[in-house]
Order: structure tokens, then sequence, then C-alpha cells
């Protein structure tokens, strides 16, 4: 779930299919100072879905991306 509003930048957007760790900045946004993280991975796992491109406005809590668990 994304923690800011604004326009989502490309800059560190993540990609279907890879492999995230808990933390992990799934986008960014833009801000005054530059680009601003959105959204953090809060699992390890897989990126299975990305729900934002570039140029798509965002809201705090909006759902960025759904990664799906690795099972040990």
């Amino acid at each position: 779930h994304g923690v800011l509003s604004g326009r989502v930048v490309s800059q560190n957007l993540v990609a279907v299919g890879v492999f995230v760790k808990e933390g992990a900045v799934l986008a960014n946004v833009e801000s005054i100072t530059g680009a601003a993280p959105v959204a953090r991975a809060t699992r390890d796992g897989v990126v299975r879905e990305v729900l934002v491109k570039p140029g798509d406005i965002v809201r705090a809590g909006q759902v960025i991306a759904r990664i799906e668990p690795v099972v040990k």
C-alpha cells in the first residue's frame, strides 16, 4: 500500500517476476526534492502484479503491487 500521494515515476518501479526483499522500494512518486518512495515490500516474495505505471496518480493506502510470498 502506498504511504504518499503523487505521480508515479519510472525510477525504481518494480517489475512483474522480480524477487523483492521486505523493505524494498516498489514505486516512487514525484516530490519537491525528487523521487520519493511511495510503497515498500511488506515481505520477501515475487512480484506477481504491478497495479500502477509511470504517470499514474496514486493516493496513500492504494495497493501498488501484489507480492507472492516465498514458501521456504
